[in-house]
């Protein structure tokens, strides 16, 4: 039996679950508002441009997927911040399946 994660009648609520799941992980990335500070996943860097497209920068982009006290503390300051990109892992790619 298959049971799909994501079904078309809730797919854009289920999209925005896993960019907030995604957001929430500070491994890949982490926001420092009292220094102004942000690191975030290098997909955020190599896809730059499809990320404007649907928002006039990449961190205004990202803060649509914070909770609602850090995306306004984001959005109010966002071109004081200072961006830089967390390490990619790169072992997601090495994952084989059993044959």
């Amino acid at each position: 039996m298959v049971i799909l994660r994501y079904v078309p009648e809730r797919l854009n609520e289920q999209l925005d679950e896993q960019g907030r799941i995604f957001l929430s992980q500070t491994n890949k990335n982490y926001f420092n508002f009292e220094k102004k500070e942000a690191k975030v996943s290098k997909i955020f860097d190599w896809f730059k441009d499809d990320f404007k497209k649907n928002a006039p920068s990449v961190l205004e982009f990202i803060s649509r997927y914070l909770p609602e006290e850090q995306a306004q503390k984001l959005l109010a300051d966002a071109s004081s911040f200072k961006v830089k990109q967390t390490k990619y892992d790169w072992k997601l790619n090495d994952w084989k399946m059993d044959e």
